[in-house]
């Protein structure tokens, strides 16, 4: 982005919608999902703020998101949470990797193709994280870490 900022904007549009716009996904559900999609990605300082995120805003906090992004299988999580979470990380090896019987799962244990929707583009905006993000986007995620390390004591 450093070559063309201009291509910042829609990407931190696409990012705020996502994460933060009215959605049937609790706010914590969605920043649960980046914080996986940014583990699986090795991505440490991406991975610090949705979990960060995430814990501020899940009922069971770290330790729920914790368990996520180790096994999603076995964490404290909806059946709709962990199928959405099996389609991310499928997303976040290939697009191609999503099956049908996936997306099948999902909507067996309750997500809308809606929620599909937004958590497939979740894992296309997280990894294309991995080229340096925009000074707003990373500006946010500072200050939101900071308020919640201030606001919760450190992690």
């Amino acid at each position: 982005m450093i070559y063309r900022p201009e291509t910042a904007g829609p990407l931190n549009e696409l990012t705020e919608l996502l994460l933060a716009g009215d959605n049937t996904l609790s706010r914590g559900d969605r920043e649960l999902i980046a914080a996986y999609v940014s583990r699986l990605n090795k991505c440490d300082f991406c991975g610090t703020i949705h979990g960060v995120m995430a814990a501020r805003q899940l009922p069971d906090g770290a330790s729920q998101v914790e368990q996520a992004c180790t096994n999603p299988h076995a964490a404290d999580v909806t059946p709709k949470m962990r199928a959405l979470l099996d389609i991310a990380a499928l997303v976040q090896q290939s697009g191609r990797a999503v099956t049908q019987e996936a997306v099948d799962a999902a909507r067996t244990a309750g997500a809308t193709d809606p929620e599909i929707h937004d958590t497939v583009e979740t894992p296309a905006v997280c990894s294309s994280g991995r080229v340096p993000l925009s000074t707003s986007i990373r500006a946010r995620c500072i200050a939101d870490i900071g308020s919640a390390v201030s606001a919760s004591g450190p992690l």
